[in-house]
């Protein structure tokens, strides 16, 4: 049996069903390999990415739940070089071996930006800028937990902050556990102009959710035009070739560590990772996502062509080997493995 790695997000609308019957006639398609496979299949790509309004697909992924928890993960990946300095606040405040780790950013003296975030919040919600490690507790609620992350100092795109969106593919067959990185990935960038003196969200938090929700005075009344100018494929940044081979590593580093929580059984599952690349363009992983927005019809053409594109190749790279009982492929077009157990 091969799990079934993603269904909308859990409305009770006639679109669950939709998504789950055309991704359905995606894979049947593909393996009856009839005349009619192209065309349904981008017929059912279109569909699937698009029909709900929010574009979004949710992904399930036989990991333990806290993966997607952004105080646990920050414990699983606390020592290696490629995340930001992050710590848990439970019950309003630092527990005594956070307090330890912590210690040398406590001083009230060192002003440096952290981005307090709701351990299990997405999409920007709950985001706050500070710019001392002090200031937390005045903006915390003790019943709920969240981490700092300190800010990183971080390259700009023309003058703008902007982090990256990879896609990753978790393939588990023949109980090991493959993850792919997607070779293009989708630089989201601030609306504003950075300032490093200033603790706006807007100029701070470059998720596109939330960008999307900002009306910039040079903007035009075209939400799409606004969206376009908020999102680029890596691919057609200068950096690109140098980045690239960095979050690969990243991302085998960080597999590494994850893949003792991953249950041994057939699975496929597509995630979010979230990086921003430092002034030495070297990548530091931000957060997992397991809701990924897929609204193709507010992304520019080559990055919704690029996005398709890989979502089709889900079923080459992952499913048909699974259903055949055969060995995941090492590359595709679209994919690239950068972690075996």
């Amino acid at each position: 049996m091969v799990y079934q790695y993603c269904i909308c997000q859990p409305k009770k609308t006639k679109s669950i069903l939709k998504y789950h019957t055309y991704y359905s006639a995606i894979i049947k398609k593909y393996l009856e390999a009839s005349d009619e496979w192209v065309s349904t299949k981008n017929k059912a790509i279109s569909h699937f990415c698009d029909h709900d309004p929010a574009g979004r697909i949710k992904c399930r992924l036989a990991l333990r739940s806290y993966i997607f928890d952004k105080a646990v993960l920050a414990r699983v990946l606390r020592h290696i070089p490629y995340h930001p300095p992050t710590f848990i606040i439970q019950g309003g405040r630092l527990n005594e071996t956070e307090k330890k780790n912590a210690k040398k950013y406590l001083s009230p003296n060192k002003s440096h930006k952290w981005f307090l975030k709701p351990a299990m919040s997405c999409g920007g919600v709950g985001i706050q800028v500070l710019s001392t490690l002090n200031e937390f507790p005045q903006h915390v609620n003790p019943m709920k937990q969240y981490v700092i992350q300190r800010c990183i100092n971080s390259i700009l795109y023309q003058g703008k902050k902007f982090d990256i969106r990879s896609y990753i593919l978790v393939v588990v067959s023949k109980k090991r556990v493959r993850f792919y990185l997607s070779k293009d990935s989708c630089m989201h960038i601030s609306s504003y102009l950075y300032d490093e003196n200033k603790l706006d969200k807007e100029i701070n938090v470059t998720n596109l959710y939330y960008q999307k929700l900002i009306k910039t005075d040079e903007s035009s009344d075209d939400t799409k035009s606004d969206c376009y100018r908020n999102t680029l494929s890596l691919s057609r940044w200068e950096h690109y070739q140098t980045v690239f081979p960095k979050m690969k590593e990243a991302i085998r580093v960080i597999a590494s560590k994850l893949d003792s929580q991953i249950i041994r059984r057939n699975t496929v599952a597509l995630l979010g990772c979230d990086f921003i690349i430092d002034q030495d363009l070297n990548p530091h992983f931000l957060e997992v996502n397991i809701n990924i927005g897929f609204s193709i019809h507010i992304r520019p053409p080559e990055t919704a062509t690029m996005l398709t594109e890989m979502i089709q190749e889900i079923i080459p790279v992952g499913y048909l080997p699974l259903i055949n009982n055969q060995i995941p492929p090492k590359e595709s077009n679209q994919w690239i493995q950068a972690y075996v157990s």
